[in-house]
């Protein structure tokens, strides 16, 4: 495979492995953070992958259901879903890496039979409360068919945000094809390419990525594995994603002209041309100094900053601009399970909600920044008027 330089961050810990106090005296490890494009097929991707096994672990701190932005997205999808495919107590509905049943629960309350296949144990474990069938274990073509053995065929597979997880994606999509009736309908969402370099989004690429597709660089890979796209939808979800539909390549589902619409933009923008990745890092390096330097004069102007949300994007941006709690104190969460834990590589603490609140600060940094708007609804009202809200990359922004 011929592959060249996309855009290098240099060292970093994996994003979600949050320091426990009592690691804060170990040593962390540091993969490199280096993306690659492939010449012949011009997929973006990682270039060390890190087994899939030592991020998805037991104690894997990412649960959906912390942001109610990613519940309504799912609640949505459901209730469009089971009126699209008529979906009903007869039918079978699936979802790979279903987290903590944040998508499921809305289709087990529709009275749909359902199963959710998730490989952290503890996510699963929630899912399983609520309910929800759940296997505790990763998705492959072998799962597939014990599935099928057990359970028979899907009407609809999902997968949010598993393809770009993943080393081996069409092992993954093979699966979905044996999991899919003749009729049945595959829905899978990931982080846009064309948005991730339209908005310099770098902060949204972190080891957990294997790959950053564009719908060009996704079809070809759904075609290896028999599935053919039948349609499209562009998403703000994630800072920019695509929701494709696929279905059995003998499947009589019509193609939507959004296809070749989404298709026809991605070539306008160049990524057909490997000169349009060449440059993609060109500036990167504009981002990291535009950061520190809005945050020093902050400090030299005595004024109190701390962040919010302690997402991938936190660790990925603070590692990647080399900022520590001299600038930062620390960063607010609402995730229970993430409070009391640091940022792994720059190990800045997280607090709770009430920390914040209390430290009155001038600036608020938000580094979830997808959620924004949910953010700035639930902190203002409870914060003096003078508060600033901030966003650190692509570029520093005063949000209102």
């Amino acid at each position: 495979v011929n592959l060249i330089d996309f855009c290098d961050l240099g060292q970093a810990p994996l994003s979600n492995s949050l320091v426990p106090a009592f690691q804060l005296g170990q040593h962390e490890i540091w993969y490199p953070l280096k993306i690659k494009v492939c010449v012949e097929c011009l997929l973006v991707q990682t270039q060390d992958f890190i087994e899939a096994h030592d991020i998805f672990t037991s104690d894997y701190v990412y649960f959906s259901s912390y942001s109610s932005t990613w519940i309504k997205h799912a609640e949505n999808f459901v209730q469009k879903a089971i009126k699209s495919y008529n979906l009903n107590h007869n039918s079978f509905v699936v979802e790979i890496a279903s987290n903590d049943g944040y998508l499921l629960q809305f289709v087990k309350k529709s009275g749909i039979p359902c199963l959710g296949i998730e490989p952290a144990e503890e996510t699963s474990v929630i899912a399983e409360n609520k309910g929800i069938n759940v296997i505790n274990d990763f998705f492959s073509l072998q799962l597939s068919g014990e599935i099928v053995e057990k359970y028979g065929k899907a009407d609809l597979v999902v997968a949010n945000n598993v393809l770009a997880h993943v080393p081996d994606p069409e092992n993954i999509l093979r699966g979905v094809y044996i999991l899919l009736k003749t009729t049945g309908v595959a829905s899978v969402e990931f982080h846009s390419v064309k948005e991730l370099m339209q908005r310099q989004a770098i902060d949204t690429i972190y080891h957990e990525h294997f790959s950053y597709y564009s719908l060009h660089s996704f079809k070809k890979l759904a075609e290896s594995a028999r599935l053919k796209v039948v349609d499209v939808q562009e998403l703000d979800s994630h800072g920019g994603s695509l929701r494709i539909f696929l279905t059995k390549d003998n499947s009589i589902h019509d193609v939507s002209n959004r296809v070749s619409d989404v298709i026809a933009s991605e070539y306008e923008m160049g990524l057909e041309d490997i000169n349009t990745y060449r440059k993609f890092s060109d500036n990167i390096i504009d981002i990291k100094h535009a950061c520190i330097n809005f945050l020093l004069n902050a400090k030299k102007e005595g004024l109190k900053v701390a962040g919010y949300g302690a997402a991938a994007k936190a660790s990925t941006l603070l590692n990647y601009t080399g900022i520590t709690t001299n600038l930062i104190p620390f960063i607010a969460d609402k995730s229970p399970s993430k409070v009391g834990k640091y940022i792994p590589g720059c190990r800045i603490p997280i607090v709770d909600v009430a920390e914040l609140i209390k430290f009155e600060p001038d600036y608020i940094i938000i580094f979830p920044w997808n959620i924004k708007n949910e953010v700035i609804s639930e902190l203002s009202p409870r914060l003096s008027k003078k508060v600033k809200f901030f966003q650190l990359a692509p570029e520093v922004v005063l949000l209102q």
